[in-house]
């Protein structure tokens, strides 16, 4: 009679089954770790010693064998049919190479070496066994955590070549969400939502990515996320008209006959007086800085087109946000 699969989950929490029966979780964090290390390696025999040392580096080897021996002790309890599965001898310990095993790191592998991106990220159910640091578990688990984001990105390019934008946003954000110390993937987000037309949703993206480096790191974003993100400020609305290159030095008239066409401007002529008598003190040479304030929608820009349109005045236009920093 053929035996049941073990069914192993190292991919987040330890899960165990055996066929359709889950098994209780282990009692002892090392009894895991000792399973764990065993199953990834089982294509060879281990040395005890080695275990020992993986697993209690801090301990005399006399101490690590004895606690090796407990561990060991603890996991055959644990698992049914234990000698069927674990092959112990005096001095090393192996998987058994006909025990029936089916084990999450291994499917996530196949599936990514084979192409098969969105079983590949299915598979991956979190770090290697999420919530342990030993020393050993490190190495591996950055690099399958690598791995994954290799998935990730190469499931939103796939949809990105189909133009299928919300799913390749999904995963993106999704590797953001993993990483968010790398650019790479910020950059990428924002160009997705810049192809698939949501261009606010672009520009903060970039904001995002810009806090997080000056929170976590200190530094600004790379020339090249800098760049696109200036792309899409300068970037024209969807459905906008060409803008008219401005002439460079305008007189009031042409302001004036090139203004939109807006309502009549009602009110606020003691504030448009004190602006005017402002710009004229700067006109004459002696500099002068306004701050015109207010809450959002009582007609701080129109106050401020108003003057423009009355005097004529070259200017120049910015905005600034949380992200960038200090103004220059």
């Amino acid at each position: 009679m053929d035996r049941e699969a073990l069914r192993a989950r190292l991919l987040g929490t330890m899960d165990l089954r055996l066929g359709a029966q889950q098994l209780p979780p282990l009692d002892s964090a090392r009894a895991e770790s000792l399973l764990a290390y065993l199953l990834l390696h089982r294509d060879a025999p281990q040395p005890r010693q080695r275990l020992a040392f993986l697993l209690w580096p801090d301990s005399t080897e006399r101490q690590a064998q004895t606690n090796l021996r407990k561990v060991l002790h603890t996991l055959r309890r644990a698992l049914p049919d234990a000698d069927c599965l674990i092959e112990v001898g005096p001095r090393m310990l192996r998987w058994h190479a006909d025990a029936p095993i089916e084990l999450d790191v291994e499917q996530f592998e196949g599936a990514l070496a084979e192409g098969r991106l969105e079983e590949a990220v299915e598979r991956y159910g979190g770090e290697l066994l999420e919530g342990r640091y030993d020393e050993w578990l490190l190495d591996e688990r950055e690099r399958l955590a690598a791995l994954h984001l290799e998935a990730l990105e190469g499931l939103a390019r796939r949809h990105e070549q189909n133009r299928r934008w919300p799913e390749a946003i999904r995963c993106t954000e999704r590797l953001v969400a993993h990483d968010p110390l790398r650019e790479e993937s910020h950059r990428l987000l924002m160009q997705l939502c810049q192809a698939s037309g949501d261009r606010a949703r672009a520009v903060r993206a970039y904001h995002v990515c810009a806090t997080t480096l000056e929170r976590e790191l200190g530094i600004e974003p790379a020339p090249e996320t800098r760049t696109l993100y200036e792309s899409l400020v300068a970037a024209a609305p969807i459905g906008a008209a060409p803008l008219e290159p401005a002439p460079t030095v305008p007189s009031k008239s042409a302001v004036r006959r090139n203004a939109p066409e807006t309502s009549p401007f009602v009110g606020r002529s003691a504030e448009l007086a004190r602006l005017t008598a402002a710009w004229s003190e700067a006109a004459s040479g002696r500099a002068q800085l306004v701050l015109v304030t207010g809450e959002a929608g009582v007609g701080k820009t129109r106050l401020v087109d108003e003057l423009r349109a009355h005097e004529g005045a070259v200017t120049v236009e910015a905005r600034a946000y949380p992200a960038e920093g200090p103004l220059a």
